[in-house]
């Protein structure tokens, strides 16, 4: 039983290092890609009801990586919202990034 328990907490901590080097884009460049994907020049232009769910995801980790001032801290808000590859700390970043946009408001 303890060499199960030790074979899990590798696996785990395996798992946790993969997600912890994952490169989180910029706001910039998300926001460029989502510019890009609407065929605009300007940010005002952003129609919010264009924008997926995966966006608004990948907008709301960027914003929190540039919160968190160091890739670390980041990860540590992360585990506290539920860890990485959870709904929770996926639906926070959604919101991170509908509010970032106001889309929480408009759409």
């Amino acid at each position: 039983m303890r060499n199960l328990w030790i074979a899990f907490v590798s696996i785990l901590l395996l798992v946790n290092s993969a997600y912890a080097h994952m490169e989180i884009a910029s706001v910039e460049d998300v926001m460029n890609s989502m510019m890009k994907n609407q065929d605009i020049t300007d940010v005002k232009q952003l129609d919010c009801s264009k924008i997926s769910n995966l966006e608004f995801e990948s907008l709301g980790d960027a914003v929190m990586e540039r919160m968190a001032g160091n890739h670390e801290l980041h990860e540590q808000m992360d585990a506290m919202m539920g860890g990485e590859g959870s709904e929770t700390l996926r639906q926070m970043h959604i919101v991170k990034g509908q509010n970032t946009q106001t889309c929480g408001e408009q759409g």
